[in-house]
């Protein structure tokens, strides 16, 4: 999962994926009302989500038989 981006806190058992935004570069695409450049962290953090599936999955698989 660390390879594909996300971070693990293992005291508390939680997977996530940091989205980082650019505080100056989002009002600048807010201002030139320009969404789809404000919103690209966004896009790539979901394309990260996408392309870990397969990863999830196997850990799904893995741990199917553990209650």
């Amino acid at each position: 999962m660390r390879a594909n981006g996300f971070e693990y806190e293992e005291n508390a058992g939680r997977f996530f994926l940091p989205v980082k935004v650019d505080q100056k570069e989002l009002a600048n695409a807010v201002a030139e009302e320009t969404p789809v450049i404000a919103l690209e962290p966004f896009r790539k953090a979901l394309q990260m989500l996408l392309d870990a599936k397969p990863d999830f999955d196997a850990l799904l698989r893995a741990t199917a038989s553990i209650d």
